[in-house]
């Protein structure tokens, strides 16, 4: 009996709390992904763990390098995944670096106003930075869920 009653405490998954903020990079100039996850003592989680929540769709850091201060793609110099401080809050978070977001929303952004078949005039600069925003939301989805 008693076997089995530790079994079942074992198997119950640990209550993760997970905060996360959208924040404008004056630097790059694109809002930037930053997040923190603690478990239910306050103490967060290490990037080994942090990677296999459910924050993350399992596929997002394939072909990626791990280091105990972000992730790298094989062919990047670049981090995809680094640790900072919030810009605002001043506590540690991790953050999907930006620094390749503008090109890669440009390109999809490209091919969404070719594809529009009634672009209109009428408030067009506000309509492209909807789009924008929209489709930046729409890669963050394709890697945090």
């Amino acid at each position: 009996q008693e076997d089995e009653a530790e079994a079942d405490i074992k198997d119950v998954p640990e209550t993760l709390v997970s905060q996360q903020y959208v924040v404008y990079s004056p630097t790059f100039r694109v809002p930037t992904f930053y997040f923190s996850i603690h478990n239910s003592m306050g103490s967060p989680l290490i990037l080994a763990d942090l990677i296999h929540t459910t924050l993350f769709h399992p596929f997002a850091f394939e072909h990626t390098k791990l280091s105990t201060f972000g992730i790298t793609r094989l062919q990047s110099s670049f981090p995809v995944l680094s640790q900072g401080e919030h810009p605002t809050l001043g506590t540690p978070c991790w953050y999907l670096h930006p620094c390749a977001t503008e090109q890669a929303i440009a390109e999809l952004l490209a091919e969404a106003e070719a594809a529009d078949i009634n672009p209109g005039k009428d408030d067009a600069e506000m309509v492209r930075l909807r789009r924008w925003l929209e489709i930046w939301f729409m890669v963050l989805g394709s890697a945090v869920n």
